[in-house]
């Protein structure tokens, strides 16, 4: 199974830590970016592992350094190139592929991610919060997907 995209992250925080190295030609120390966040390195950590996920960042040896699509970025840009790159990142590629053949409730998306492996935690319930939190805080922000919380139901945009 190819790995699930991070946890605990959100693309404000993602911007903030992409703007810090911007503002350091570049590139930084970790230690250094920790320090300039102000962000614990438990925490820091799968911000990292987003931005190279992504393709904006590339990581070796405590050293991080923006790619040319990480200095590129900007706010007009990246809700475009965040919904294209999230795309093919599981679980949002999965949940793009099931609800291409129409709307789910929440209880039937989730099932069928679980059904296809993509757990993050062992517990229904609590794996079910820790996939809609992940959708609320990037497939929603970027339109990937809709959810109609009246209804409990996910979408793909029109």
């Amino acid at each position: 199974m190819a790995k699930l995209f991070p946890l605990g992250t959100g693309i404000s925080r993602m911007r903030g830590i992409l703007k810090i190295i911007k503002e350091n030609d570049d590139k930084m120390d970790l230690a250094k970016l920790a320090e300039e966040s102000e962000i614990d390195i438990d925490s820091l950590l799968p911000l990292i592992e987003v931005c190279d996920l992504l393709g904006f960042t590339h990581t070796k040896d405590s050293k991080i350094k923006l790619t040319k699509e990480g200095e590129e970025l900007n706010l007009r840009n990246m809700s475009k190139i965040l919904r294209n790159k999230l795309e093919a990142i599981d679980p949002f590629k999965s949940a793009v592929e099931l609800l291409s053949k129409g709307e789910l409730t929440s209880d039937e998306l989730f099932e069928s991610m679980e059904s296809k492996g993509i757990l993050f935690h062992g517990e229904k319930a609590i794996n079910n919060a820790m996939l809609k939190g992940l959708f609320v805080d990037w497939a929603l922000r970027t339109k990937l997907m809709r959810y109609d919380p009246e209804k409990d139901v996910w979408s793909l945009p029109k």
